[in-house]
């Protein structure tokens, strides 16, 4: 059993297996021992469903961790196991089967919406440059975490409407290629964080409800990284 990171819907579920073999990156392990119960607990305060679905939710201790890459042999089916985050989480892993050319990239790629970047570890920066990563192994399906399947065009496609919504917010024209990534270097964040006509001190935001879910050492750091900026939605200083 593998899984792409942390978060409850993508991992906890690897109890049904409690006799398969987990294999996981060294750094999605590693945010499962840190915050995994963190994040089951936020989860099951949405709703009273989710608390019944994972009252009992918990994770398993992986049987064998690797670093970068893994390949494994699924009965004469190869599937690369690759880590790429920082990106939505500290721990992003995609799956790729070479013959096939189907990746599963979890929540890196998805057709209507962007992953989330709301943990301390996420980075904007390196999830641009994983979709380059993953691009340049042309896939023909790509299977993502949460909506409709999708072709390999879809990689380019997160960039370029991210480059979209980044000139939209910033004021300036960002292309969607290499200089994408330029849009979140310390210029253009400087500039979208300008931008924020919000009075209240830079920090404050990470004291209301949507920060809150994160431990006190996490907000802390929150506070002490460089400005960012979020797409689809409204600048925030971070």
């Amino acid at each position: 059993v593998v899984t792409t990171h942390l978060h409850p819907e993508h991992t906890t579920g690897e109890l049904a297996f409690p006799n398969a073999k987990i294999i996981r990156a060294a750094a999605e392990q590693k945010d499962i021992d840190e915050s995994g119960m963190h994040w089951v607990n936020i989860f099951r305060k949405r709703s009273p469903e989710r608390a019944e679905i994972l009252k009992d939710a918990a994770f398993r201790k992986a049987d064998e961790l690797f670093e970068k890459e893994k390949t494994v042999d699924l009965g004469g089916v190869r599937v690369r196991l690759m880590y790429v985050g920082p990106a939505h989480t500290l721990g992003d892993t995609a799956f790729y089967v070479e013959e096939d050319k189907v990746l599963f990239p979890g929540d890196l790629a998805m057709k209507e919406i962007f992953p989330a970047f709301a943990m301390p570890q996420s980075s904007m920066r390196s999830w641009l440059a994983s979709l380059e990563m993953l691009e340049r192994l042309k896939p023909a399906h790509v299977i993502g975490s949460h909506g409709d399947l999708a072709d390999g065009s879809i990689l380019a496609a997160n960039r370029e409407r991210f480059a979209r919504e980044m000139s939209a917010q910033l004021g300036f024209p960002v292309t969607a290629a290499a200089s994408a990534e330029a849009a979140v270097k310390d210029k253009a964040v400087v500039a979208a964080a300008s931008s924020n006509t919000s009075r209240e001190p830079i920090c404050n935001h990470v004291q209301n409800r949507r920060h809150r879910q994160y431990p006190a050492r996490h907000r802390r750091r929150l506070c002490r990284r460089p400005h960012t900026v979020r797409p689809s939605g409204a600048l925030h200083r971070v």
